[in-house]
C-alpha cells in the first residue's frame, strides 16, 4: 500500500471511528432539552474547550496559516477581533442567559419573534441559515483542499469522508455530541501544536536561518494587510462573531451566567495563542522558501517538518479532528433554527411545546417528536452543505457572505438584548426592517 493510500484509509477510519464512538456514547435517545441545550448543565471547562474548538479549527486554522504566509504577524488581528467579540459576550452573558430562559430558546430568534413578529423571525432565520450554510461549506472546502494536497485524496471523497462523519454524529447526538467531540478535537490540536509542531520548528535549522533572513516590513508592517481590513476586523468582525446563534447557544447551555462568563474568559487565551501560532506557521513556510499558493502553506510546512510516515499520520489525525471542530456546531444550530422557524410542520410543534406546561406529558411528547425531526433535518442540511461545497470552491466569498449575514442583524439583536420588555409589548414588524 502506497503512502497516499495509507493516509486515505487512515482518514476514513478516523471519521468512521469518531461517528461510531459518538453514537455509542449517546445511543440513548435524548430529550429535546438535552439535544438542543445540554439541559443547561454544561460545566465551565467543557464549555471553554467547546468554544475554543469551534473557533480555531477547520477553515480558521488553514486560513490563518495562509494569511500569515502572505502578511506576516498582522494576520493575528483576526484572533484579536474574535477575542473582542468574546469580551462583549462576557459583558452581556447575564442578559443573554436570562433572555434565553425567558424565551425557552437557544438563540435570539425567538426573542425577535416576540418583539417584532413571526415574519421578522422568519427573515432572520433565513439570513442566519444562509450564513451558516456558507460557513459550513467553507469548512468542508478547507478540509477537502488540505487532504487533497497533503495525501492526494480526491475532493469528492474528502468531502464525504469529512462531511459524512460530522453530519452523522451531529444529527444523532445533537449538542451533547458536539460538546463531547469538541473536547477531543481541541485537546488534539493543542497537543500536536505544543508537543510536535513547536519543538520541531525550534529544532529546525533551515527554519531558523530562513526566519533570520525575513525583513521586518514583511513580519510587522500593518499597511501590507490594509488599514481597511485592520479597522474592519476590529470594529465589525468581533461583534459579528458574538452574534452567531451557536455562541448564544453556548451561553444558554452553561450551568449559569457565571459559568458562561468563566468559560468565554478561559477561551480567549486559547484563541489568542493559536491566532499567533497559525500565522507563525505561515511565516515559517515563507522562511523555507515555499512559493506556492497561500492555502497550501500549512500542508507544505507540515510536510517539511515531518518526513516520517508515522509522524505525518499523527499530525493528520489532529488535522482531521480540527477540520470538523467548527462545522458540527454550525450544523447543529442550523438544524434547530430550520425546525423552529422555517419548516411549517415543526414550527407548529415548537409553538405547541412552548405553550404547554413545562414537565407535562404533552410537553414531553412534543419534545420527542422534535428530536426525531431535528435528526432528519440536520442530516438533510448536512448533505446539502456537502453538495454546495462540491460546486462552490471560493472559501473567501463564502466567509464574507456569512459575516455580512450576521452583521445585517446586529442592530436588531442588540435591540432585543438591551431593550427587552419580556415580550409583553410588540412593536410593528416594520420596526424590524
Amino acid at each position: 500500500m502506497g503512502d497516499n493510500s495509507f493516509y486515505a484509509v487512515l482518514v476514513s477510519l478516523i471519521g468512521v471511528l469518531l461517528a461510531a464512538l459518538t453514537w455509542w456514547k449517546f445511543r440513548k435517545t435524548p430529550r429535546l432539552e438535552q439535544y438542543s441545550e445540554n439541559s443547561r448543565d454544561t460545566g465551565g471547562l467543557v464549555l471553554a474547550l467547546s468554544i475554543g474548538a469551534t473557533e480555531v479549527g477547520g477553515g480558521f486554522a488553514i486560513g490563518m496559516v495562509a494569511l500569515g504566509y502572505e502578511f506576516g504577524l498582522p494576520a493575528a488581528l483576526i484572533g484579536l477581533s474574535y477575542a473582542i467579540g468574546y469580551v462583549y459576550v462576557i459583558f452581556c452573558a447575564p442578559r443573554i442567559y436570562t433572555r434565553l430562559e425567558e424565551t425557552n430558546d437557544v438563540s435570539y430568534l425567538r426573542g425577535i419573534e416576540q418583539k417584532y413578529g413571526s415574519l421578522a423571525a422568519l427573515l432572520g432565520a433565513f439570513g442566519v441559515v444562509i450564513a451558516y450554510f456558507c460557513i459550513l461549506s467553507a469548512q468542508l472546502i478547507a478540509g477537502a483542499s488540505f487532504l487533497a494536497v497533503f495525501i492526494g485524496l480526491n475532493a469528492w471523497i474528502g468531502m464525504f469522508v469529512i462531511g459524512g462523519a460530522m453530519v452523522a454524529y451531529t444529527a444523532w447526538a445533537g449538542l451533547p455530541g458536539v460538546l463531547w467531540t469538541d473536547k477531543i478535537q481541541l485537546l488534539a490540536i493543542l497537543a500536536i501544536m505544543g508537543f510536535l509542531v513547536l519543538p520541531a520548528t525550534i529544532g529546525d535549522a533551515e527554519v531558523k536561518l530562513g526566519l533570520a533572513g525575513l525583513s521586518p516590513d514583511y513580519l510587522f508592517d500593518m499597511g501590507r494587510i490594509g488599514w481597511v481590513f485592520t479597522v474592519g476586523a476590529l470594529v465589525f468582525l468581533g461583534p459579528a462573531n458574538s452574534l452567531r446563534p451557536d455562541i448564544w447557544q453556548r451561553v444558554g447551555a452553561a450551568k449559569g451566567p457565571a459559568t458562561a462568563k468563566r468559560a468565554f474568559a478561559a477561551a480567549i487565551p486559547i484563541i489568542l495563542l493559536l491566532a499567533l501560532a497559525y500565522p507563525f506557521m505561515g511565516i515559517c513556510a515563507k522562511a523555507i522558501e515555499y512559493e506556492g499558493p497561500p492555502e497550501g502553506a500549512a500542508v507544505e510546512y507540515i510536510k517539511h517538518l515531518f518526513t516520517d510516515k508515522w509522524w505525518r499520520s499523527t499530525v493528520l489525525i489532529a488535522v482531521m479532528l480540527a477540520i470538523i471542530s467548527t462545522g458540527d456546531s454550525v450544523l447543529n444550530m442550523c438544524g434547530i433554527i430550520v425546525t423552529q422557524h422555517v419548516r411549517p410542520k415543526t414550527r407548529e410543534i415548537w409553538r405547541k411545546r412552548w405553550a404547554a406546561n413545562r414537565g407535562s406529558n404533552e410537553w414531553r411528547t412534543f419534545g420527542d417528536q422534535l428530536v426525531r425531526h431535528l435528526r432528519v433535518t440536520t442530516l438533510v442540511i448536512g448533505l446539502f452543505a456537502i453538495m454546495l461545497a462540491l460546486h462552490v470552491r471560493d472559501i473567501v466569498a463564502l466567509i464574507v457572505n456569512a459575516t455580512t449575514g450576521f452583521l445585517i442583524f446586529m442592530p436588531t439583536v442588540c435591540g432585543v438584548l438591551l431593550a427587552w420588555k419580556g415580550g409583553k409589548t410588540r412593536p410593528k414588524s416594520s420596526a424590524f426592517f
